[in-house]
């Protein structure tokens, strides 16, 4: 796959103990499972990191990517409830389950108009994918600027930034890494 100066990137490690609880009401951070709040809390790290009050939130697209599918989440949901019964398992601490709960969360924290989905991905080539999708959203110009987060089932990964070289010029940040 070549991508020579499509883009720049910030590359941000998250890890599973990472959230910020000023984040959330008080019933919001019992209910939320680790799993979403590491995923805010790498989208805030980057949104800081890039000066988010100078972007076009109507260009800004989320991708929340996992090698975690609902099938290994389900297989946890049933051996717990084997476990334990029924009554002590919450299923929204499952969240792979619904990505589409994590995916909100991240939208709603960093204001993204633009194009937001999910994608589960091969645990060996995450990367590709994602900068392989990231790619085709800013080649198409359907966004000009993309956040991924990346989670795996212990609720570490990673957040990546990502926009064209020109609105990053726009912007006057000369920083980042070119992909």
């Amino acid at each position: 796959m070549k991508m020579k100066r499509k883009g720049i990137t910030v590359y941000k490690n998250i890890a599973g103990n990472e959230w910020n609880e000023d984040t959330f009401k008080s019933i919001q951070y019992r209910t939320t499972d680790n799993f979403t709040k590491c995923a805010i809390a790498g989208v805030s790290k980057v949104l800081i990191e890039v000066d988010a009050s100078k972007i076009d939130k109507n260009y800004l697209g989320v991708l929340v990517a996992t090698s975690t599918g609902a099938y290994h989440s389900i297989q946890n949901v049933y051996s717990d409830y084997l476990q334990l019964g029924f009554r002590k398992i919450n299923p929204s601490l499952f969240p792979n389950i619904m990505m589409s709960t994590v995916l909100s969360w991240c939208t709603r924290q960093s204001g993204a108009h633009g194009n937001s989905t999910t994608l589960l991905v091969s645990q060996k080539q995450e990367k590709e994918q994602i900068y392989e999708y990231l790619s085709m959203q800013l080649d198409s110009g359907r966004c000009n600027y993309m956040i991924a987060v990346y989670l795996n089932d212990q609720a570490d990964g990673y957040c990546i930034w990502t926009e064209r070289e020109e609105t990053a010029i726009q912007r006057g940040d000369h920083i980042k890494i070119y992909f």
